[in-house]
């Protein structure tokens, strides 16, 4: 992203800019284009990405705490029917999903391979197939069924294609390194 060209010294840009687009995704009834879905909460993609990437640009400063998710989840709940409740639960959503990450007890489990990169690979792609195949599906629906076949793929890929390649990648980098 261009944003992460930014360095500290212009952090305030970086923030102005990725809070602008949280702001604009939820007051406009449509964002720029549509994302396939015919649901409204599509619009909230942009805004949901700039987030992630506002926690990220801002980790120093964000608590990450358990109390800190359980009053998340509370707010998200005081407003559960109100207009405002789709944007407080998102952000809520997704501190929680930080805190979870950032758990040591998650952090202690160790998985057979690294699949996050299949995971962003394929994500987008098997969203818009589903779309395509379903396109009367949901938003959730789409999201759930894409989660377990991004996954699903992201193992495949790992095992056959990604462990090898780093494995041969490895090997002659060895090799072009003892030679020099």
């Amino acid at each position: 992203m261009l944003l992460g060209a930014f360095r500290s010294s212009t952090k305030v840009i970086t923030n102005l800019a990725l809070t602008s687009i949280i702001v604009y995704s939820m007051i406009t009834e449509k964002y720029l284009f549509q994302f396939g879905l015919p649901d409204g909460e599509t619009q909230l993609l942009p805004a949901c990405f700039a987030l992630g990437a506002l926690f990220a640009k801002n980790k120093e400063i964000i608590e990450i705490s358990g109390a800190n998710a359980i009053w998340a989840v509370l707010l998200s709940y005081f407003f559960w029917k109100t207009a405002f409740h789709q944007y407080i639960f998102y952000a809520a959503f997704f501190y929680c999903v930080t805190y979870i990450s950032t758990n040591r007890l998650i952090k202690a489990i160790k998985l057979p391979g690294d699949y996050s990169y299949g995971i962003y690979i394929y994500g987008w792609l098997v969203q818009q197939s589903l779309v395509s195949v379903w396109p009367q599906m949901g938003l959730h629906t789409n999201q759930f069924i894409a989660l377990l076949l991004a996954n699903l793929l992201a193992v495949v890929s790992w095992n056959l294609v990604e462990k090898n390649g780093i494995s041969l990648g490895s090997t002659i980098f060895k090799k072009f390194n003892s030679k020099h």
